[in-house]
């Protein structure tokens, strides 16, 4: 009986690091790296009640070209036509963006922002 509550012990101890392991991977972990190009027509006003009142949902693409659409908030209208870098975590999405010059985009992206 003690051998089987000692086991018990271990295996919940074993699943609480786990899950701490797990959650930090999600919030801190290594991001992923996608790009995008600004299209204005696929903003959205919205109601907030932070300084963000406009979103933007828009296909991005990987350094090896696979497609995700994103969102994101913004304060304000971007630049049409913009190309953007997109860092994104699981369960967060994007975290934060930066705009690049065309000649930085990764070969497979931008085949696939320019068709």
């Amino acid at each position: 009986m003690k051998n089987t509550m000692k086991i018990v012990a271990v295996c919940a101890a074993l699943a609480a690091v786990a899950a701490i392991a797990g959650g930090i991977y999600l919030f801190l972990g290594q991001p992923q790296i996608y790009y995008t190009q600004i299209d204005n027509s696929k903003i959205q006003e919205i109601d907030s009640d932070d300084e963000m009142k406009y979103e933007y949902t828009l296909p991005a693409f990987s350094e090896d070209g696979d497609e995700k659409e994103v969102s994101f908030k913004t304060v304000r209208h971007l630049r049409e036509g913009a190309y953007l870098k997109l860092s994104l975590r699981p369960v967060r999405g994007v975290i934060t963006w930066e705009e690049v010059e065309q000649k930085q985009l990764p070969e497979d992206a931008e085949t696939k922002l320019s068709s």
